[in-house]
C-alpha cells in the first residue's frame, strides 16, 4: 500500500509506547519519513526513525514553541504524542493542531477526564458504572486502600496502605494523592482496548493480563458480556473518538474500573499482531480514508512479551 503520510513525528521515543509506535510505523511503511523526539538522543527509538531531535520537557515554558518550530521547519504533517506529560500539557492547552500540523490523540473529553483519576471515579460513580470507592483527603475512610497520584496514568507511585500509620507515612510523600478501594482478586485484572471510529462504531479487545514492573508481560483474550457492556457505556459517556485503554478488575460485584488511560498503550504492537490495529485505524481516519475491517482474535489467544537486545 502507499504511505498514508509523508512526514510524521513521534514524541517520547525514549519510552516503550513511543518505541513500539515507531516500530509499527517503520515495519509497515505507513509513513515515508519518520521523525522521533525525546529529552535525549540516547535511546533505541533512534534505530527506527529517519531523523531524531531533542525537545524540552513538557513543563518547560519553551516546550510548545520548540515543538511547533521543529514541525514547521521539517514540514511535519502529523505528530503522535506518546509521553503522558506532553499529552497532559497539550490537553490543558486545548490544542489539537500546531499551525498546519495535526496532533493524533483521543478526543479532548476522554483525555481531560482520563488524566484525573478522582474525576474518573466520580464520573463513573455518578453514571452508575463500575467504579471503586475513591476519595481525597489526608486519610482514607476505609482500609485496605491504594494511594496513587490523582493526575496522570500508569502504575508509578502506587502504594497499598492497610493502616492509619501507613497512610500517614506514605500520604506525606504524595501531595496530590487519592485513596482508592483495593480491588480483588488481583488475578482478575484486565486491560481493555477501545477504539471508536467517527461513525460511532466501537471496537474492543479485552485481555486478562499479568503484570511485571507495571508492564503487561503476558495475557489472554477473553470475552465477557458484563465487561463488554461496561466498555460500551464508557465510550458513550466520553463521546469517545480515537483510542484509549480501560483498566479494570472483575470483582464479585462485577467489573470495576480503576483507571482510564487516554492514549495509545505500550501493548500497541502486540495488539496490532492480534488484529486490533488502533494505530493504523487512527492514521487512516487522519488521512481521510475508510477504516479497515476488524476481526477480533479468538477467545483464548495468548500473548507474551520478551526483551530483545540491540548491539551497535
Amino acid at each position: 500500500m502507499n504511505p498514508l503520510f509523508s512526514r510524521v513525528l513521534v514524541t517520547g521515543c525514549g519510552g516503550d509506547i513511543g518505541l513500539n509506535i515507531l516500530r509499527l510505523l517503520r515495519e509497515n511503511r505507513w509513513v515515508e519519513t519518520l521523525y522521533s523526539s525525546d529529552l535525549t538522543d540516547d535511546h533505541p527509538g533512534t534505530l527506527f526513525a529517519h531523523h531524531t531531535t531533542r525537545l524540552p520537557r513538557a513543563d518547560d515554558p519553551a516546550y510548545l514553541s520548540a515543538l511547533s518550530d521543529y514541525c514547521h521547519q521539517e514540514g511535519i504533517e502529523l505528530v503522535i504524542p506518546t509521553s503522558e506529560p506532553e499529552l497532559r500539557h497539550l490537553t490543558d492547552a486545548g490544542l489539537d493542531t500546531l499551525g498546519k500540523t495535526r496532533l493524533l490523540m483521543a478526543n479532548h473529553n476522554a483525555r481531560f477526564l482520563g488524566f484525573d483519576k478522582l474525576a474518573t471515579a466520580e464520573t463513573l460513580r455518578d453514571a452508575r458504572l463500575g467504579a471503586p470507592r475513591t476519595e481525597s483527603g489526608a486519610f482514607p475512610s476505609f482500609y485496605p486502600a491504594i494511594l496513587k497520584p490523582r493526575f496522570g496514568a500508569g502504575a508509578k507511585n502506587v502504594q497499598i496502605v492497610r493502616t492509619e500509620e501507613e497512610a500517614r507515612f506514605f500520604g506525606q510523600r504524595l501531595s496530590d494523592g487519592i485513596w482508592q478501594e483495593l480491588l480483588t482478586p488481583a488475578r482478575e485484572e484486565y486491560t481493555c482496548a477501545l477504539y471508536r471510529i467517527r461513525s460511532g462504531a466501537l471496537r474492543t479487545l479485552t485481555l486478562r493480563r499479568t503484570l511485571a514492573g507495571g508492564v503487561s508481560k503476558k495475557g489472554v483474550v477473553v470475552r465477557d458480556e458484563a465487561i463488554d457492556a461496561l466498555l460500551a457505556h464508557i465510550a458513550t459517556l466520553l463521546d469517545l473518538s480515537g483510542s484509549i485503554n480501560v483498566q479494570l478488575i472483575q470483582t464479585p460485584e462485577g467489573p470495576k474500573v480503576f483507571e482510564i488511560n487516554p492514549r495509545f498503550s505500550s501493548t500497541v504492537a502486540l495488539r496490532h499482531k492480534m488484529g486490533f490495529a488502533d494505530l493504523f485505524w487512527s492514521l487512516q481516519e487522519a488521512a481521510g480514508e475508510d477504516v479497515a475491517a476488524y476481526t477480533p482474535p479468538p477467545k483464548g489467544t495468548r500473548f507474551y512479551r520478551v526483551d530483545q537486545e540491540v548491539i551497535i
